[in-house]
């Protein structure tokens, strides 16, 4: 396992009290692509299975696992790219967290 993966399981370990956490590294799957990167480490699926997830909808247990990768993501993705302002989630009109791929920010010239 690689060091962001050790990372992310490091900090998920310490929020959550789980009784099961598999992380995988997608990156292969993925070689070519934009963000991709040679030695992977740029594409994941978390799966993860904890107390605290017990009775909590769906988009409330996405909210605690960003909530607990937020300074990781933070500092490791969002500040090395120069971002000014703080990311932010796509909701749909129920306001449901949309998962899908890519970056959401405003740019300046």
């Amino acid at each position: 396992m690689g060091a962001v993966a050790e990372s992310l399981r490091a900090k998920l370990s310490a929020a959550f009290c789980q009784v099961m956490l598999q992380i995988n590294d997608d990156s292969a799957r993925h070689a070519g692509h934009a963000g991709a990167r040679e030695g992977g480490e740029s594409h994941f699926n978390v799966v993860i299975e904890a107390a605290a997830f017990e009775g909590v909808a769906r988009v409330q247990r996405q909210r605690m696992i960003y909530a607990a990768l937020a300074d990781y993501l933070r500092d490791k993705l969002w500040a090395p790219l120069g971002m000014e302002a703080d990311g932010f989630i796509v909701v749909d009109a129920t306001g449901a967290e949309m998962a899908m791929g890519g970056l959401n920010a405003v740019l300046r010239d």
